[in-house]
């Protein structure tokens, strides 16, 4: 696997092309209506919004809904145990790498928060096993997740919808 930018565009201000990425990734999320991009301007303010957001949020709800729904249709397509083989070997190529970016992004602002940052590379872990499976199940390239994982891959860190507000790092 090539090496990725994690993390390294987090907290800087918005291209045009990354405010209209952000835009389109917000209103996927939201279920095409209108909603706000909220860029979160430093590792410090994630503490706060991952302790403000939880899992009941209509949002995560959706994500776990469609991940179901591509975990059935990637099974339908596919053994089980090719799912889970490639779910793990996601795991095992890039659980190392997002890690130490997430430490060291957080570590040029001086933040040693190491629950912000191992939810950090987590949530780059669940972006990429979401990618996977609209790929194992056959979905166009266009699908919310594909979306999610390019903003990751674009050094951004997308944290979710919370509230009317679409956040983004």
């Amino acid at each position: 696997m090539t090496e990725l930018i994690w993390f390294s565009r987090a907290g800087l201000p918005f291209s045009p092309d990354e405010e209209a990425h952000a835009c389109a990734l917000a209103e996927r999320a939201a279920g095409f209506t209108r909603v706000t991009v909220e860029r979160v301007a430093d590792w410090r303010a994630i503490a706060g919004i991952l302790r403000a957001t939880d899992r009941e949020d209509p949002w995560w709800e959706m994500e776990e809904a469609e991940r179901q729904r591509l975990w059935q249709c990637a099974a339908d397509r596919h053994a089980e145990t090719v799912l889970l083989a490639r779910i793990a070997a996601i795991n095992g190529e890039l659980a190392a790498s997002v890690r130490a970016a997430a430490e060291a992004s957080a570590a040029r602002e001086d933040v040693a928060d190491s629950g912000v940052t191992r939810a950090a590379a987590g949530a780059v872990l669940v972006a990429e096993q979401q990618s996977a499976l609209v790929e194992l199940a056959g979905e166009a390239n266009d699908h919310y997740f594909v979306r999610k994982r390019a903003a990751f891959t674009g050094g951004r860190w997308p944290l979710g919808y919370h509230r009317g507000a679409y956040f983004v790092f």
